[in-house]
């Protein structure tokens, strides 16, 4: 009998951009065990669920550039998840059953 306590993973898949690679490192530094794949195009990020993406911590990556969290919609190829919140400061992706 498996009894893995492992949380399931989300994906989000951004089309290549500086917004799409601040989002990235914003991820990797707010959720520990998040992945990046930067594959033509396309910015793959993976994190346990749930991923949370702090605007805080994106404009850090943007150098301080004020950033909107509802514009993530217009880079957005694919996601695998289920979007719970979204605020001015926090876009959060997670696995509900």
């Amino acid at each position: 009998m498996n009894t893995s306590t492992a949380k399931p993973t989300v994906t989000i898949e951004l089309l290549d951009g500086d917004e799409a690679r601040a989002i990235a490192a914003a991820v990797e530094e707010d959720n520990p065990g998040a992945t990046v794949d930067y594959l033509l195009g396309i910015v793959a990020i993976s994190a346990p669920s749930p991923m949370v993406v702090n605007r805080a911590t994106v404009e850090m990556h943007l150098g301080g550039r004020f950033y909107n969290l509802r514009h993530i919609q217009e880079i957005v190829a694919d996601f695998y998840g289920n979007l719970v919140a979204s605020s001015e400061d926090q876009w959060i992706l997670e696995w509900r059953h």
